[in-house]
């Protein structure tokens, strides 16, 4: 169990200790159940503090558990760490020097507008607006039920969660699934009857196309799948105005359904043709120059186990290439690896995609080992696939 020493006592909040499960939690009641998981992993963890990340695992999940049981939505889990983090940072603020200016009324000051701040409700609900004129999503409202319960614990906090609430939560939880077991009903029938549509449909086009016979006609349509593109039109649109003005011109009826277009029609027209525009749209290239540097990119992370995303930076190469004499931008690339062979593969690959490389004559670069050693620098390398030597630039 849990034994409270001087060293780890509160000198502001007062003792670390578990979370009330009868009603929601408090900023002070966050703050000291936080205390007292971070003593309890220091105890496990023989002495050595453990990371804020490994906490906030066992704290969140801690106060979620306690707002589902009142079944009142809340926020994302990142933004409830986002919370702890902050109230936390305040706190360790207020503990740098305490000793020498516990004394002081500023500091005194201070500590009564944290105490104060520190006793309103930790508020994680998704819904912040008046019960009365909520414009929230559906999700995010809360339920009628528990709106005078949530008002009490922004204010009075005289209420608590009992018996009642946790069968309310299970008559909730029923009638949800009972929705939900109806909506999947009423899917599959709608279902059932779309099949049997297309089942008749069927049988009456293999009517059709015993009366007539057809020879294949591939229509190419390079001009409509460029509009397309310029309009920002769908597929499925594309193909209704197509069959519209094929019948007003007459080269489409129903007695002569060979000139249909439909929308995977559209759909390969405007791969073939985005295809060709790549391949065309090269620009020949006399001289590059080309520069690195490491920049830190950030990433997120999913966590399988809480569905949530963690943030991380990482360090990466960024190597940024330009068309000389003029220095237009042509792009950057990343590389894995900061090594000769990893950076000529990345600038190779990215020039071969838009640009051709047979009239490149000149290639420049910081006076780095990596780009310009006579063996396995990055120009060496780059005249080797190439092959031909190209002229230094500077």
């Amino acid at each position: 169990m849990f034994k409270t020493r001087s060293k780890y006592f509160c000198k502001i909040l007062g003792n670390p200790k578990e979370m009330n499960q009868s009603v929601l939690p408090t900023y002070h009641d966050v703050m000291l159940y936080y205390l007292f998981v971070q003593h309890e992993q220091t105890v496990l963890n023989s002495g050595k503090n453990a990371g804020v990340g490994k906490i906030l695992e066992i704290v969140v999940p801690k106060i979620i558990n306690i707002w589902k049981t009142s079944c009142i939505p809340t926020v994302s889990y990142i933004r409830i760490c986002n919370m702890i983090k902050k109230i936390h940072g305040h706190y360790k603020n207020l503990l740098k020097n305490f000793k020498a200016r516990k004394g002081t009324s500023i500091m005194q000051s201070k500590i009564k507008c944290f105490i104060d701040d520190a006793s309103k409700l930790f508020d994680i609900a998704a819904c912040k607006c008046d019960t009365k004129i909520c414009k929230c999503e559906k999700l995010k409202k809360v339920p009628i039920i528990e709106r005078d319960f949530l008002r009490d614990q922004r204010t009075v906090r005289k209420m608590a969660i009992g018996s009642l609430d946790i069968a309310t939560t299970k008559k909730i939880n029923k009638n949800k699934e009972r929705k939900f077991k109806k909506t999947e009903t009423t899917i599959a029938k709608v279902n059932l009857n779309n099949k049997r549509e297309r089942d008749n449909s069927k049988e009456i086009n293999v009517l059709l196309l015993s009366t007539f016979t057809f020879s294949q006609m591939r229509l190419k349509s390079p001009a409509l799948a460029t509009a397309c593109d310029r309009t920002g039109v769908s597929d499925r649109a594309a193909a209704m105005i197509s069959n519209a003005v094929l019948e007003d011109v007459g080269l489409f009826s129903k007695t002569n359904p060979t000139m249909t277009i439909d929308r995977m029609k559209i759909r390969r027209a405007r791969k073939e043709q985005r295809e060709l525009l790549i391949h065309k749209e090269t620009t020949p290239l006399l001289a590059i120059f080309f520069d690195g540097r490491k920049d830190k990119t950030l990433l997120y992370k999913k966590n399988e186990e809480y569905e949530h995303f963690k943030r991380s930076t990482v360090l990466e190469e960024h190597i940024t290439i330009l068309q000389e004499p003029s220095s237009n931008y042509l792009g950057h690339v990343t590389t894995d690896k900061n090594t000769a062979k990893e950076v000529k593969k990345s600038i190779l690959n990215f020039l071969s995609t838009k640009y051709e490389t047979k009239d490149l004559i000149a290639i420049g670069c910081d006076g780095t080992v990596i780009n310009t050693g006579y063996k396995i620098g990055v120009i060496r390398l780059i005249e080797e696939e190439l092959g031909r030597p190209l002229q230094s630039v500077t």
